[in-house]
């Protein structure tokens, strides 16, 4: 838990960019083009906290495309989170990791 939670101070600074927009497409030197699925680029810390949750085992596997409802409840109302317990939370790091991945 300690290791996921060193990332909370880095999430809450406001002036901190957590990605940047590349470039969309390059062209080869025959001019071809090269298209780059992934436009958004994460920054470092971004990545480490992604691979911290995998090595913590906070990326579980479940069906988390059927649970992208109840996920999206905590967008609506980020209360919620308040008295989410750690398989919630654990769900919603799933899911937002997977959904972005896919």
């Amino acid at each position: 838990m300690d290791k996921v939670l060193k990332y909370l101070t880095y999430f809450e600074y406001p002036n901190n960019k957590f990605y940047h927009i590349g470039e969309i497409s390059r062209i080869r030197d025959n001019g071809t083009p090269i298209l780059n699925l992934y436009p958004h680029e994460y920054s470092g810390e971004v990545w480490e906290f992604i691979k911290t949750l995998y090595a913590c085992n906070f990326i579980q596997p479940f069906d988390w495309g059927l649970w992208q409802d109840e996920a999206a409840k905590y967008i609506d109302y980020p209360d919620l989170l308040d008295s989410a317990d750690l398989e919630t939370v654990i769900k919603l790091l799933t899911t937002h990791v997977r959904k972005d991945r896919f």
